[in-house]
């Protein structure tokens, strides 16, 4: 009996060995099986992909902005575009790895094959959607093989959430994506929290796992991304304009970079006035006129992004020329703007605006600096005493028409081409419109002395937040120009209208 018990054993464990070995087989053929098919769509990948690489020879479609953004890159050249800069920064060390004949064509080997051939974020954005995705099928399949907490499971995890930040650093449209992972582990943590064969404890241990690898670290990385951003981009550049004040004073080659300019402001200074709106541009003029059928013929008046003599002005008293005594500007004084280039007064009247038609129509008048009653303004601090002066820089002050009663506002709509697309300048009777908030960012008066503007430079953080601040508002502002071939969302999975892109 005894031995009949022991053969019977020894079959069981002759059988469970089998098996072991047959799912140890299985499982090996497998992985071979995959390897061998990652292995031809790699192959495949680069087939496809560098054929005819040469093709076309010449720059196309948004390459003309990505490759001036890599050399930027190289120059440490601060310059404004509305998406993160990881996609740019990632361009960046390729670039210049590669001969100008094919730097065009290299530097990336992801995405969809035609995009794949041309120096473009969406390749980048497409690989790092992918891998997010990847990561969280194998989070979640490591899950429900009951692997929670080991060492993989939390490197899937750490992946995930790295590639994550890596999405949305490169577009704002890996926000989706974002949501997707999201979506999906709220529902995994709603079936923890229902199995009844788990504490409690256990579901809040996948909370707090999942928040700080899917939440806290892409977080951090992405503010990080920001950072080296930020260093690396610490030259004057033609996005300058964009940011406030503040912002330029850390940049170096900028006016304001250890700028030092009168602290106080007086009447017959040259100045130059930055609105306070998110990317809001200089008080600007040209000789240029407002065509017939919007408002008075005289010339525009305008706000501009870019630094130029356009955007200087002689700040005078109203009822005369600024005197040889020095005479600091106050919150409420009655001030005359004279355009230095053109010699022509900040002015008003009882004329529509070009584009937004509630508005007061604001030009240039006059000649050589004398006008009449509708050029007179009133100078008013915002939160100040009264008589308080006026500071460069970090005083905000508003314009307010003396005779019409309106605040002088830069709408942010964009002028037709006869005003050369820059922004619209307008007097709006509503006199807490914040949009007609200004500070003085340049100032030049040989009378007085110059102080030093470094400790006014902002921290990272500031920093950060405004670059958040003004890429939300650049993408507020992108419309469809006119004439150009646009599409809805809901035609693009039926192919109902296909663009083409021009080289």
């Amino acid at each position: 009996m005894e031995s009949s018990e022991i053969s019977k054993e020894n079959l069981v464990s002759l059988n469970n060995d089998d098996k072991k070995a047959k799912v140890c087989q299985e499982n090996n053929t497998e992985k071979l099986r995959w390897r061998l098919i990652f292995a031809t769509v790699v192959l495949l990948t680069i087939c496809t992909r560098y054929y005819n690489i040469t093709q076309p020879d010449h720059v196309c479609w948004d390459e003309t902005h990505f490759g001036k953004m890599g050399s930027w890159y190289i120059n440490r050249t601060f310059f404004f575009d509305v998406h993160p800069p990881l996609g740019k920064v990632s361009i960046y060390p390729t670039y210049i790895l590669y001969y100008p004949q094919i730097m065009f064509s290299v530097d990336r080997d992801v995405g969809m094959l035609t995009l794949n051939r041309f120096i473009l974020l969406d390749p980048i954005l497409l690989f790092f959607m992918t891998a997010a995705v990847w990561g969280m099928v194998k989070v979640s399949k490591l899950t429900k093989q009951s692997y929670s907490y080991t060492c993989q499971w939390w490197l899937w995890l750490i992946f995930t959430g790295t590639m994550l930040s890596c999405t949305i650093s490169v577009k704002f449209v890996g926000l989706f994506v974002v949501f997707l992972v999201g979506f999906h582990t709220v529902n995994e943590l709603w079936l923890i929290l229902g199995d009844i064969q788990k504490p409690i404890s256990d579901c809040l241990k996948q909370l707090l796992s999942r928040a700080l690898t899917l939440i806290v670290w892409p977080i951090i990385l992405y503010m990080f991304f920001f950072y080296i951003h930020l260093v690396i981009l610490n030259h004057s550049g033609n996005g300058d304009g964009f940011y406030s004040s503040a912002f330029q004073s850390r940049l170096i080659g900028n006016s304001l970079y250890n700028a030092s300019m009168p602290r106080k402001v007086a009447y017959g200074a040259v100045v130059t006035l930055k609105n306070h709106k998110t990317g809001g541009g200089y008080l600007h003029s040209h000789h240029h006129l407002y065509p017939k059928g919007f408002g008075a013929r005289q010339q525009q008046i305008t706000t501009y992004t870019h630094k130029d003599d356009n955007n200087k002005w002689l700040i005078k008293p109203f009822n005369k020329e600024p005197g040889k005594e020095v005479r600091f500007v106050r919150n409420g004084d009655l001030v005359r703007l004279e355009h230095l280039v053109t010699k022509r007064n900040l002015h008003s009247h009882p004329e529509l605006a070009p584009m937004t038609r509630k508005h007061l129509q604001v030009t240039g008048y006059g000649e050589d600096g004398k006008g009449d009653a509708n050029d007179v303004w009133r100078l008013m601090v915002v939160g100040a005493k009264a008589n308080e002066t006026v500071m460069t820089v970090t005083t905000r002050f508003t314009l307010i028409h003396n005779l019409q009663n309106c605040v002088l506002v830069a709408t942010g709509k964009q002028l037709p081409k006869w005003g050369f697309e820059q922004q619209e300048v307008s007097c709006n009777s509503n006199l807490r419109d914040k949009n007609g908030y200004w500070n003085v960012e340049d100032n030049k008066y040989k009378k007085l002395p110059s102080v030093n503007f470094s400790v006014y430079a902002p921290g990272f953080l500031a920093r950060f937040l405004e670059s958040h601040a003004v890429m939300l508002q650049g993408n507020a502002g992108l419309k469809p120009k006119e004439g150009e071939i646009t599409s809805r969302p809901w035609q693009w999975p039926i192919n109902y209208r296909v663009l083409t892109y021009p080289p």
